[in-house]
């Protein structure tokens, strides 16, 4: 988006306030920086050159989850979330900010290798969640709450069903995902016991993490780079359905790739493939016609 698009769209916001009831940052901290409309006087300021670009601002932009229920109930359609991850990209480029993120987020998510390494040390990984990141918010104070890394990771894991028998023609491939693979291995055991039974699943070696930590902090640049290797992970073989049991990566996926890759001509007819078969779990399922049970 052009920078003079960009300040005519944040100019829509009336500052009404219909935000305030429904962002979960501002329930809970009652900030008015921190509020969407809050947010837009942030960036105006900054168009005006009233507000340098800095990492104060950048930390500012960062406390929000990025869940769109502000540009949902905005009377005047300004998309608020989307307004907020581009001044974050914009900024993450022009101040160098979020280094130490960027690095889990570039180099050790998409890297299972790399993970294995900081399993050693674990305690320490979860400790430092920005206090600026609206996530923060999700969590408890208490380390001992947080989540460790898994051993094994799931896709590492050697006693998966990957087809039933006999065979349905149904070919399934599943995004498995950061949370499942790293976090809680036994999502995906229990995934794959629901879809095995309907049809082949795939799980495709070269699959990595759907690029949702990067686009949340602005990198776009990884955003993208990651969204380009899942769409062609999942290009090898014939798929009917892509299921995603995140339903944060399915969201990213199908709303998020088309515009991440937009520009990409040359891999679009796969891009729009990949997104015209994502399918939530729960949504799958839904529509999906079990195999009657095997007489005991």
């Amino acid at each position: 988006m052009a920078l003079r698009e960009w300040e005519e769209k944040v100019s829509q916001c009336i500052k009404c306030g219909s935000c305030q009831s429904v962002c979960p940052v501002y329930l809970e901290t009652s900030q008015e920086t921190l509020v969407a409309r809050g947010k837009m006087a942030l960036l105006a300021g900054y168009f005006s050159e009233a507000l340098p670009a800095d990492k104060k601002l950048y930390e500012l932009l960062s406390n929000c989850l990025l869940c769109g229920a502000c540009a949902e109930n905005c009377p005047s359609g300004v998309k608020a979330d989307d307004l907020i991850q581009q001044g974050r990209s914009l900024l993450i480029e022009k101040v160098g900010a979020a280094k130490g993120k960027r690095i889990l987020d570039k180099n050790f998510l998409p890297f299972p290798d790399r993970l294995k390494t900081l399993r050693q040390g674990q305690n320490l990984l979860f400790k430092k969640i920005p206090k600026e990141r609206g996530l923060k918010l999700r969590f408890f104070s208490n380390p001992k709450t947080w989540p460790a890394l898994a051993k094994p990771f799931f896709l590492d894991r050697k006693d998966l069903p990957i087809q039933s028998d006999p065979l349905p023609a149904l070919n399934i491939g599943y995004f498995v995902g950061c949370t499942t693979n790293y976090l809680y291995p036994e999502i995906g055991a229990a995934t794959m016991k629901l879809i095995s039974p309907i049809g082949k699943v795939t799980l495709p070696a070269d699959q990595t993490c759907c690029g949702l930590p990067a686009f949340g902090l602005g990198d776009t640049r990884t955003a993208r780079d990651l969204a380009r290797k899942n769409v062609l992970a999942f290009s090898e073989g014939r798929l009917d359905t892509i299921v995603v049991a995140c339903s944060s990566c399915a969201a990213h996926i199908k709303l998020e790739y088309p515009r991440l890759l937009a520009d990409d001509t040359i891999l679009m007819s796969k891009v729009q493939d990949f997104v015209q078969k994502t399918e939530e779990l729960s949504q799958f399922l839904s529509k999906t016609s079990f195999p009657s049970p095997r007489p005991s």
